[in-house]
């Protein structure tokens, strides 16, 4: 696992969104899915060293997140066209993290996230499955990832 490099760090295919930006929001919607940030999935990331790894500000993060929070999950409970229409909203910020093993990082730390209460809400899975999906990787190569490297 690794800081996302300077030379990644540029923009992507002209939309001015770089991959530790994407990082953020993607992470801020993660903490965000069931309309709270919770303290404990906050401590986790703190623990597993997200910020360093991710290259993004703690404090960033957080605002984001309690923004997104703060509509209430609008985000992900609108309607059920809402909840199709995530993925779409996303895309962009999928597609500014190119790398491999970063996208592999943020799907274990958003795991590591969702899963720190003990509980994983419909939305938080919702939020994790747009991920595992939009990058094409498996639920089993997370598995495999924290097998073979625990992250904290």
């Amino acid at each position: 696992m690794r800081v996302m490099s300077h030379s990644e760090t540029r923009d992507v295919k002209g939309r001015g969104l770089r991959p530790e930006d994407a990082a953020l929001q993607l992470l801020a919607h993660v903490l965000a899915a069931n309309g709270r940030v919770d303290a404990c999935e906050v401590a986790e990331l703190d623990r597993l060293g997200a910020w360093a790894r991710l290259g993004i500000a703690r404090d960033r993060l957080l605002r984001r997140a309690q923004r997104l929070a703060g509509l209430g999950g609008q985000l992900l409970r609108a309607s059920r066209a809402g909840l199709r229409g995530l993925p779409e909203r996303l895309a962009s910020r999928l597609h500014a993290i190119e790398a491999p093993a970063d996208r592999l990082l943020l799907c274990r730390l958003a795991l590591a996230t969702v899963r720190a209460d003990g509980r994983v809400s419909a939305d938080e899975r919702l939020v994790l499955d747009t991920l595992l999906h939009g990058w094409r990787i498996s639920p089993m190569l997370v598995a495999h990832a924290n097998l073979r490297s625990p992250l904290g």
